[in-house]
């Protein structure tokens, strides 16, 4: 928004007695600025006007400056927020008055036919600053009314106060004594992915956690930030992303895209890969502990333990504690830990089922009728009458009667003929080898 070409700043005969009043110990009080769409016609005296001929808008003071040599400036901002009916701007007035008497036009400057157009509020325009200097003389006691509520400091301004070392002191200091003064800023830096990138990259290469664009291969496990009961598992082979992974909001088996490479969230449970441990469940980066033969390349981190800890066998059937080779190449057998009982030892080996032998006793025969004693296991009845036998008793008809000797441990203990097979109280869970 233009404000014209106006002329010089002229003092009227008001300004010029105020100046004398102000010289004689009253007090010179520049007001205001009015502005207005009065013309001045040939002839006219400006010395003698004591307003504006038209005053269309008025408008506070928003900083002076003594200038020296009895010359003063005064500024102000310029909008149209209150203009309700445009006007032609071709007059400015300096309004003073002494002490607590009447206002008058100190100063006044035209701009004629040059003057330009301020449309109504309906159209807003960009404010615009303008400096009036004028002379003030050897004028004594000036003040100026500044309305400070509803002036807006201009680029020029800010730079001036920003200079100013002492310009924020007070507020800096009440700012930097709150405790909380950066709480909110500081968590929501800290929140930030890439917040503390380098310092993050490094910590997370000397503690075990993901890296940005670095590859990956199958069954990889890398420390989940934000989760220390939580990993990231490795289910697809890649390179990750360039920037940081967010993982706050991760939780149990979710599946995480990156770069590349898929992660999946998995328990960390303290085992190593290679562990077996048995569980009710399948647990999230496990395989079962049951021959099965599956594909090396699903399983490199199995590979590379087999290969660690010389855990290959051509007879996994006979020795079920390792990885049968498969086909020598791209398959391999799990271990078999299925119907089998983990027992300490000092070698590593397989022990077969068995029993304590089990022994009884019968004493001799009374007349070849029946066995004095049984014992243990065994037992007798009477009345077998053996076809194969041809013995009879002294009538030469009837055969003597002959005792039957039978076995059964579960006379003995109820243990035996409990099951087909050794088998104590048990409850049987998953075998499974971490990878």
């Amino acid at each position: 928004m233009a404000t014209g070409q106006f002329s010089k700043v002229l003092v009227t005969a008001a300004g010029k007695e105020m100046i004398a009043q102000s010289q004689a110990g009253k007090t010179l009080t520049f007001t205001r600025v009015a502005l207005g769409d009065g013309l001045v016609v040939d002839g006219e005296d400006i010395s003698a006007f004591t307003a504006v001929k038209n005053e269309r808008l008025s408008l506070p003071i928003a900083e002076y400056t003594a200038l020296g040599n009895g010359q003063f400036r005064v500024q102000f901002r310029v909008n149209n927020q209150s203009v309700t009916t445009g006007f032609w701007h071709r007059e400015i007035g300096i309004m003073a008055k002494i002490d607590n008497g009447t206002e008058k036009l100190y100063a006044y400057t035209t701009a004629g036919n040059q003057g330009n157009f301020i449309y109504d509020k309906t159209t807003p325009v960009d404010e615009r600053v303008i400096n009036v200097d004028f002379v003030v003389g050897d004028a004594q006691n000036l003040e100026v009314v500044i309305n400070s509520n509803i002036i807006y400091a201009t680029v020029k301004d800010l730079e001036k106060h920003d200079d100013d070392d002492t310009a924020h002191k007070s507020a800096i200091d009440k700012h930097d004594n709150d405790a909380d003064a950066h709480a909110e800023a500081i968590a929501k830096h800290n929140g930030a992915a890439e917040a503390h990138a380098p310092m993050r990259d490094l910590l997370d290469s000397m503690t075990g956690y993901r890296l940005k664009s670095t590859a990956y291969t199958l069954g990889a496990r890398v420390g989940c930030h934000y989760h220390r009961d939580l990993e990231l598992f490795c289910t697809q082979a890649g390179t990750t992303a360039a920037i940081a992974l967010d993982t706050k909001n991760a939780a149990y088996g979710n599946v995480i895209a990156d770069g590349s490479v898929k992660w999946t969230v998995v328990r960390k449970d303290g085992n190593l890969v290679g562990d077996v441990v048995p569980r009710p469940f399948l647990e999230l980066g496990y395989v079962k502990a049951n021959g099965a033969t599956v594909n090396r390349a699903d399983y490199p981190t199995l590979v590379a333990f087999a290969n660690a800890h010389s855990l290959w066998t051509n007879t996994p059937a006979t020795e079920p504690w390792k990885f049968g080779k498969g086909n020598n190449s791209t398959t391999m057998v799990l271990p078999d830990y299925r119907n089998r009982v983990i027992q300490g030892g000092d070698t590593v080996g397989v022990l077969n089922a068995g029993l304590p032998n089990i022994t009884g006793y019968m004493g001799s025969a009374d007349s070849c009728y029946l066995w004095k004693a049984a014992e243990g296991s065994l037992s007798a009845s009477k009345n077998h009458q053996p076809s194969y036998r041809n013995v009879f008793s002294n009538d030469g008809e009837t055969p003597y009667a002959y005792p039957d000797i039978r076995l059964d441990a579960s006379n003995s203990n109820t243990i035996y003929g409990s099951s087909t097979t050794v088998q104590p109280p048990a409850i049987t869970q998953i075998s499974q080898i971490k990878y």
